[in-house]
């Protein structure tokens, strides 16, 4: 695993059983994610699915075992009423997610590297944006290291930052 700025994880990161957890949840927002843009164009309630997974999402964590669990909370997602209207016209956008979870449980997945590459993506794009507007402190925007707090109720749900502490959290 390379990183160019270190992520710590709280000590429960250290199970297995909750590293999955997170994986679950990275797992399924690739999944997702480029399927929105088209999921947009074809169905009006397409913000449902969205809410759908993020549903069966909080329900299924505390019983997510491995990565492949994630197929599960998918097909949770899929018997969601509101989901079920969207087809048949968001049939296809469905089932491009659907393969793309089949296809990621059967890879080793690193959801810490996934983590490092969003943040150092994020950092990057940021200091662009200074370039192009001509603004220093985006420019040479510092890239801080991240801390992952596991909350399993919710409890501590938007991320902060501590600018005593140099992290974000």
């Amino acid at each position: 695993m390379s990183q160019t700025v270190p992520i710590k994880f709280d000590s429960p990161f250290r199970a297995p059983i909750v590293r999955a957890q997170f994986d679950v949840l990275l797992v399924l927002a690739d999944a997702m994610a480029p399927s929105l843009p088209d999921l947009y164009e074809v169905a009006v309630n397409w913000q449902r699915l969205v809410a759908a997974a993020a549903e069966a999402l909080t329900n299924q964590t505390a019983k997510v075992q491995t990565v492949a669990d994630v197929i599960a909370i998918w097909n949770l997602v899929l018997i969601d009423l509101d989901v079920a209207r969207l087809i048949p016209a968001a049939a296809t956008v469905l089932d491009s997610i659907t393969k793309r979870l089949q296809a990621a449980v059967l890879l080793p997945f690193h959801g810490e590297d996934r983590l490092a590459a969003t943040h150092a993506a994020a950092v990057s794009w940021i200091r662009d944006l200074g370039v192009r507007r001509g603004l220093a402190d985006l420019e040479h925007a510092t890239q801080y290291p991240l801390h992952v707090h596991y909350d399993p109720k919710g409890n501590d749900y938007c991320a902060s930052s501590s600018l005593f502490a140099k992290e974000i959290g």
